[in-house]
């Protein structure tokens, strides 16, 4: 434990299955534990029984939230896989994961200002959880722009949201350039009137926000959680 850290932000869960639903990208449900948090909010993981060459810990946002009684984390792995992930994706059923956490603010905002997601990649990760939760209290509508050049983790699933609620939209680009047309269309329509929330890879990320601020979006209408290591 690194000096200064609190006992009671560290949690042990257990892991129990890994699904590999499309060729590079993984779902992987742990028991929840003891562990609380806000949808939208992020984990940092270890394996206290297995001895990592190089990083051993890894970010990863909860892509459930507590209601659902277990931790949901999506992820990719394309190409050469870390040795952290290599041992995380072959663990057995009931083996150990420390947790530190909840961390992040990705979270809903106090006010039922409406939303518009910007979810680059995998990146829809923490978005599926803030979902899910609107999907509960039905506060506020939202607008969504899932952006991927390959997969779509949780389409089916987020149609469905989508289709239960007429407060929610999505639209699907498949393309850099098809994105910021997209997200030009959403600054277009709701400019400040609305909150961007921002996730996927840091380089995409700064390219959105980029756009954002050149259209004269506030910053403090901007939430991003960065994706690093997935």
């Amino acid at each position: 434990m690194m000096m200064g850290e609190s006992k009671k932000n560290i949690h042990m869960v257990s892991f129990q299955a890994i699904k590999e639903v499309e060729e590079g990208y993984y779902q992987i449900k742990l028991s929840k534990g003891d562990l609380d948090w806000e949808a939208g909010q992020y984990g940092v993981y270890t394996l206290p029984n297995h001895e990592i060459k190089g990083k051993d810990f890894r970010p990863f946002s909860f892509a459930s939230i507590p209601e659902e009684d277990y931790i949901l984390i999506g992820t990719r792995s394309i190409g050469d896989m870390s040795e952290f992930k290599k041992t995380f994706f072959s663990l057995d059923k009931g083996e150990e994961v420390q947790v530190k956490g909840p961390l992040g603010r990705f979270v809903l905002p106090e006010d039922d200002k409406d939303l518009v997601f910007i979810a680059l990649g995998i990146g829809i990760t923490p978005v599926r959880s803030i979902l899910k939760k609107m999907e509960a209290t039905h506060a506020r509508d939202a607008h969504i722009i899932y952006s991927s050049e390959g997969y779509f983790m949780f389409q089916s699933e987020i149609e469905d949201f989508v289709n239960r609620n007429d407060v929610l939209s999505i639209v699907y680009p498949t393309s850099v350039e098809e994105t910021k047309e997209e997200i030009a269309s959403a600054i277009k329509k709701y400019g400040n009137e609305v909150y961007y929330y921002v996730s996927g890879p840091p380089k995409a990320i700064k390219s959105v926000k980029e756009q954002l601020e050149d259209a004269g979006i506030e910053k403090d209408h901007m939430k991003h959680d960065p994706f690093t290591g997935y």
